[in-house]
């Protein structure tokens, strides 16, 4: 990680370290198995809220880490590299970006400063280090919003202070212009009339509302948002242990090795039908879990009755909304997990799927709640399931 918070790592780098996380993730200790990703990389890689697994995206952590010396930078913090490369490089030669400079290190520094400006937006005071066309110092980036005016513009690479130190405003271009970058011109130039500049630095203001630079909140912004149904966010927010709520993200993506997926993964099966039941349907995700005959009475022991409805996000939902009790979401996963686990064991150990082991099971795991509820289902569970005598 300080490496991450000091140099840009290769591309090749992060490759190889993705490759590792991707072993420990589906294939654990083995270093020798081959088995297959339950899902792509890229949805592993999202947040939470845009309803991925949460794991770091390197490149993305890497960048939102070296923005701060950006932040640094162009806030003149008061720190001997910052005084050294503005000494150096830009007292009298423009801003970074308008040409290569500098070390290695400053260079691939630099070569962030898109990223850094898609956060920033700059509060003006001398003018020295804002952009006139190319930073969003009024209600837009100029060079965006006055693009046919820009396209007369003598000099692209002009800072705030150096327009205003101009005598007319149209020195600025490259006459005559056209009639619709004159009515451009007109309106900028009223933006620049009501610029006033003073005798303090420019400072940056990022878009999470404050001048204090977060590499989290970076991140998150790079990351994006996306819309995500809901029930995501009760996932991560319920109280089981860290491997059912995975395994119920997986659920939930439609990802869990079913005999249905495997068939559509190419693998060739005695047969690809669900095992639990006698009606020797196709196993597919909706069919083990909601209407096989042993899942709903799985599900019948403890007072629900499995919805008809094949997307696993809407059906979750709904057997939440039956249970109406403040663990519902606990309860859920725990369930959807027993039956998986009874299914397992049928196929792999040779155990009859029994619905007694199945909600001993479920019990079992339930229990295990009170303890990392911390006093918040202490008694509610314990009553719950001696209603129904599980």
């Amino acid at each position: 990680m300080f490496i991450m918070c000091t140099l840009k790592i290769p591309k090749t780098i992060i490759k190889e370290i993705d490759i590792f996380r991707k072993h420990c993730l589906w294939r654990g200790n083995d270093i020798n198995s081959k088995r297959p990703p339950l899902i792509a990389w890229n949805s592993v890689t999202q947040r939470k809220v845009n309803g991925g697994l949460g794991v770091l995206r390197l490149e993305t952590q890497n960048e939102a880490l070296l923005i701060k010396f950006l932040h640094k930078f162009f806030n003149h913090s008061d720190l001997p590299w910052v005084h050294l490369i503005w000494n150096n490089y830009y007292l009298t030669r423009g801003l970074p970006g308008n040409r290569s400079v500098g070390s290695f290190w400053w260079k691939s520094i630099v070569k962030l400063l898109p990223n850094f400006k898609g956060l920033a937006t700059p509060v003006i005071g001398n003018g020295r280090l804002i952009s006139f066309w190319d930073d969003q110092w009024s209600q837009g980036i100029p060079r965006h919003i006055f693009p046919e005016l820009f396209s007369f513009a003598k000099n692209s690479k002009m800072t705030i202070k150096e327009v205003k130190d101009q005598e007319q405003f149209h020195d600025l271009f490259h006459l005559p212009v056209s009639d619709q970058a004159f009515d451009q011109f007109l309106v900028l130039k009223g933006s620049w009339e009501q610029i006033i500049l003073n005798n303090v630095h420019d400072r940056w203001k990022y878009i999470w509302g404050s001048d204090k630079f977060s590499s989290q909140k970076a991140y998150r912004s790079f990351m994006g948002q996306m819309q995500t149904h809901p029930i995501y966010k009760l996932v991560w927010k319920s109280k089981c242990q860290p491997k059912h709520r995975v395994f119920y993200w997986l659920w939930l993506k439609n990802r869990l090795n079913t005999r249905n997926m495997l068939r559509r993964r190419n693998m060739e099966l005695d047969s690809y039908s669900c095992e639990n039941c006698l009606w020797q349907r196709e196993e597919t995700l909706y069919h083990l879990f909601l209407r096989c005959n042993f899942a709903k009475a799985c599900w019948n022991s403890i007072g629900i009755t499995p919805p008809r409805i094949s997307n696993p996000e809407e059906a979750s939902v709904n057997l939440k909304h039956q249970l109406n009790v403040p663990f519902s979401m606990e309860i859920t996963i725990l369930m959807t997990w027993s039956i998986w686990k009874s299914r397992n064991e049928w196929l792999f150990s040779n155990r009859d799927p029994s619905v007694l082991r199945c909600t001993q099971e479920f019990s079992r795991e339930l229990r295990l709640i009170i303890h990392r509820a911390r006093g918040e289902f202490d008694t509610s569970i314990p009553n719950w399931l001696n209603l129904w005598q599980i």
